[in-house]
């Protein structure tokens, strides 16, 4: 499967460690050498490639010809995601995120404006563009204490505005004039409500209906002034009772007889209980009494004198339905939480931290919005059982490319040229030129160095030395292989003066290594440069041959 492949092979248990493959000339890393690509990369996790500079920046450029340049992540074989520039007409050149596998586009910024938008089509309107099919939005989750979001604005208001269909209805905000918080109806509707900066007073433009109990410190209206409508207002508390109390009054004219029925609403008696009454007789002295209580939604008046004019009152408690169920309390004790604090602390002389509502505290305000200073989290620990968890990862099955998806080439339209910024990485990079020294290509060093003829030094005859190793410093010298090659005899043939003895009454070729000049590895015996090969065949004179000896 890998045969004519040119190969690095690590001996010694190493194995193989790249491999060029013939006619494609892909390469590939890794023990297996697959190169399915024109670079691929095997490993066994935890590390894979690396681009590290040691001074600036550092870059990697994916430049497509015509279609979109992408990056995409695969699991196991199958692709899962796609990073690319957009090549859809009307996103050219967008940077894009694409889920492959039929999910399609999860996010687009887009070129030029920088604008983000989330969601299937990638529209992006606004700074930040979310589009969702409804049911989930977004969401700011803490899983500890509170959390934020902030709007903020330099000099206007910062609002949140609410849309139906693409129209505008509501904005809640600060107001830019004076920071009032206010709800806007837009569209025309104006203000409906304002609470105003620093005192906390409510205001609100139109009726308010409350379902549950009110619970306020104290109840008024205010209108403007009608003596001086345009200067003042007119100012008014309301009734208040331990009982959830009705008041029901008028003005009523004794017959002749001195007597008059008092009529009430029909549904008098169905909400009310525990009567009271008040008459007060007006233009005359008389006495008036309540002659007849109510029944049947009314009640019967006598005065001792006819054609009397009485003022009348009648208070009930209410024991409807709701009544019955919300009996309101008079006295209830304060909350746990509560107990020690006070509703408006300064006027028992306590200090403002004892307010119930101005604690600082999350029982009502929460500490997020009295705190001027983001809070910092706390270093965490870091995850490693995720992607860069080191770990054992099977043989990937080797996949065919897959062309159908965003990588597949696609006609688009004429990209805008802009011109290059030259201030971020992808700025020229002005490179000292590097001096080539050649060295023959059958010439290896083991330090990877390049060497010249005239840097190897002189050595001396072979014949003067008693080595038994064959090392020329321009052949391969790492592993040094040690040796000794014997003859039938037993003589060593090392060079020195054994090697001119007789074998089989012929002399063997005595052997010289002229170190000087650099030598082929195809001229040198597979013998010296293989301990493990066998040594060529002697001729002797009878035209027989002599075999010789390996030792380890």
């Amino acid at each position: 499967g890998f045969v004519n492949d040119l190969q690095i092979f690590e001996l010694g248990g190493g194995g193989p460690r790249m491999n060029i493959q013939d006619a494609t000339g892909n390469v590939g890393i890794g023990p297996n050498g697959v190169a399915s690509y024109r670079l691929d990369v095997e490993h066994a996790g935890g590390t894979g490639i690396r681009s590290r500079s040691t001074a600036s920046f550092s870059v990697i450029d994916i430049d497509a010809a015509s279609g979109d340049a992408a990056l995409r992540l695969q699991s196991a074989g199958v692709t899962q995601w796609n990073i690319r520039n957009n090549p859809t007409v009307g996103f050219v050149n967008d940077l894009q995120i694409f889920e492959l596998g039929g999910g399609g586009p999860r996010m687009n910024i887009q070129d030029a404006t920088g604008n983000v938008g989330i969601g299937p089509n990638g529209v992006a309107s606004y700074r930040l563009d979310v589009e969702h099919a409804g049911g989930t939005g977004i969401r700011s989750r803490s899983t500890a204490s509170f959390s934020v979001v902030d709007i903020d604005a330099f000099s206007g208001d910062a609002a949140v505005r609410f849309y139906k269909a693409g129209v505008g209805q509501w904005n809640t905000r600060n107001n830019p004039i004076t920071n009032d918080y206010q709800i806007f109806e837009l569209g025309g509707g104006g203000e409906r409500l304002r609470i105003e900066d620093g005192t906390g007073k409510v205001n609100i433009g139109g009726d308010l209906n409350v379902g549950g109990t009110l619970t306020k410190g104290a109840g008024a209206f205010k209108i403007d002034h009608p003596l001086d409508p345009a200067n003042k207002y007119l100012v008014h508390s309301f009734v208040e009772s331990p009982d959830m109390m009705n008041i029901y009054n008028g003005n009523i004219v004794t017959d002749a007889n001195g007597k008059a029925i008092v009529p009430l609403p029909d549904y008098f008696e169905a909400l009310n209980m525990e009567f009271r009454y008040q008459l007060t007789v007006m233009g005359q002295f008389a006495q008036a009494i309540v002659s007849n209580e109510i029944s049947g939604n009314k009640f019967e008046i006598m005065t001792d004198k006819p054609n009397v004019k009485v003022s009348w009152q009648v208070t009930g408690v209410r024991h409807d339905a709701y009544a019955n169920a919300h009996r309101i309390p008079n006295s209830i004790a304060k909350e746990p939480k509560n107990v020690g604090k006070y509703i408006h602390p300064e006027l028992y002389n306590q200090p403002v931290t004892k307010g119930i509502y101005n604690s600082g505290g999350d029982d009502v305000t929460g500490t997020s919005l009295i705190s001027k200073t983001p809070v910092v989290s706390k270093a965490k620990v870091v995850d490693n059982s995720g992607s860069v968890a080191p770990t054992t990862v099977a043989k990937p099955v080797e996949n065919k490319l897959d062309n159908s998806g965003s990588v597949a080439d696609t006609k688009v339209d004429k990209a805008v040229v802009k011109p290059v910024d030259i201030s971020g990485s992808v700025a020229p990079v002005t490179e000292k030129k590097v001096e080539t020294k050649l060295v023959p290509s059958n010439s290896v060093n083991s330090t990877n160095t390049t060497v010249k003829p005239a840097d190897v030094p002189v050595q001396q005859p072979v014949e003067n030395k008693k080595a038994n190793t064959i090392q020329p410093v321009n052949i391969v010298t790492n592993p040094v292989l040690q040796m000794k090659t014997t003859g039938i005899n037993g003589d060593l043939l090392n060079g020195s003066a054994q090697s001119k003895e007789v074998v089989n009454g012929n002399k063997l070729p005595e052997v010289k290594i002229d170190n000087s000049k650099q030598v082929k590895l195809e001229d040198v015996p597979a013998s010296v440069v293989n301990p493990t090969t066998k040594s060529p065949d002697v001729p002797t004179q009878s035209g027989e041959k002599a075999k010789t000896k390996s030792k380890d």
